[in-house]
């Protein structure tokens, strides 16, 4: 009577299947590096798909503060086109669905805790279903601006409806799934 054989034989299945779930999350991205931003990149001007929303990013702009307030260093305005793909009229771009990442290394956005105003001034009514409308994404800057014509990132996410406690039927950032790098030219104010 020989065990030497079947102990020999349970290693080796152990270690194939080892090796097997180990090849399958690396397959499936398990192993990615973690600081990758997930989503795939796209290119300003294409449609992305979220939701409740089709938006694409149109352009992007600086304007460097005009005033003496010593805490002001301008603000970017990202114009967008927007389409509320939802069954309800939304007031604006829920704050969720997008965040902002300027070359001087603010983070922008709600899911950063940095403010940014989500002004859609060009949509006083808010955006109907099915209609198509321009929009607006201003944020102030909290730090002094970078060199001119450095572009800016926009980190889009799919939103789901929370079903907390005290925030049944809000909506909140799901997973992202687009980013779109956008040139943000500086403006004149001479």
């Amino acid at each position: 009577m020989s065990t030497g054989g079947s102990v020999t034989r349970s290693w080796v299945l152990g270690l194939v299947l080892a090796g097997a779930a180990v090849g399958a999350v690396a397959l499936s991205g398990g192993f990615a590096p973690a600081g990758r931003a997930p989503g795939i990149e796209v290119a300003p001007g294409e449609m992305i798909h979220l939701t409740r929303w089709d938006l694409s990013v149109d352009s992007c702009v600086f304007e460097p503060s005009q005033g003496g307030l010593e805490d002001a260093f301008g603000r970017v305005v990202i114009s967008l086109t927007a389409t509320n793909t939802w069954k309800e009229t939304q007031a604006y771009l829920n704050d969720s669905s997008y965040a902002v990442d300027l070359p001087n290394g603010d983070r922008l956005g709600a899911s950063t805790g940095n403010y940014v105003n989500f002004a859609d001034s060009e949509t006083s009514g808010g955006f109907d279903p099915g209609f198509t409308r321009p929009a607006i994404i201003t944020a102030e800057l909290v730090s002094p601006y970078w060199e001119s014509d450095e572009p800016v990132r926009l980190r889009f996410a799919n939103e789901t409806q929370s079903d907390g406690f005290l925030t049944a039927g809000d909506w909140v950032a799901d997973r992202q799934v687009a980013t779109v790098t956008v040139p943000c030219p500086a403006l004149d104010v001479a």
